[in-house]
């Protein structure tokens, strides 16, 4: 493969280093395909190889990607390097991790119904979410959606993970949950991105 991400840029993205071997890239679909149509799925594969070249050589872009059995993304060739893809409304993200599980999730914020919000919020959390703003409030649920998404899909679990269980505050930018750590980044991008990876290395 030629082009930007066989030379380790990604191609028209923000990269942010998360943690050692762990760095994340974001960007708006139409400006990694922008002479395209707008195939998220395939933004997300530009993207990660993108990332991949930058954090693991030019050698890494166009490495084949399978899916498992519980649908986590995964390189047959490279199985010590985790890798994480998420879109939504125009916008992407990936994830790469050197020896490490990578989970990412990154949402446009909507409305979204009270039932929701309680079942994946704690007490406080909808306390001090009732107290914002009602974009802010909204943006701030959805950032703990990614931050709950991020982790189950870096388990590789999905939705039988029961992400809406992972306890997540308000305000709260870093934690841990079974394993892994979590970071998200509620202002760094237009739309909220998170970030999961295993605190222990990969066997």
């Amino acid at each position: 493969m030629s082009g930007p991400a066989a030379s380790g840029a990604v191609p028209n993205g923000a990269v942010v280093d998360i943690a050692e071997g762990v760095a994340i890239a974001f960007a708006r679909v139409a400006d990694v395909l922008p002479d395209g149509p707008a195939d998220e799925h395939r933004a997300g594969r530009v993207l990660l190889d993108g990332l991949l070249a930058r954090s693991a050589g030019p050698e890494l872009a166009g490495a084949r990607v399978a899916k498992g059995d519980n649908g986590r993304p995964y390189l047959p060739a490279h199985p010590r390097i985790g890798v994480s893809v998420s879109h939504s409304g125009g916008y992407v993200a990936a994830g790469v991790g050197l020896g490490r599980r990578v989970g990412v999730d990154t949402e446009v914020p909507a409305p979204v119904s009270p039932g929701l919000r309680e079942r994946c919020c704690s007490r406080t959390a909808l306390g001090a979410l009732r107290r914002l703003p009602p974009e802010r409030g909204r943006r701030e649920f959805v950032r703990i959606w990614t931050v709950q998404e991020a982790c189950v899909k870096g388990a590789g679990l999905g939705l039988a993970g029961a992400p809406w269980r992972i306890p997540v505050e308000v305000g709260q930018h870093r934690g841990h949950w079974n394993g892994f750590t979590w970071r998200s980044l509620p202002d760094r991008f237009p739309v909220p991105v998170s970030c999961a990876y295993s605190t222990e290395g990969m066997p």
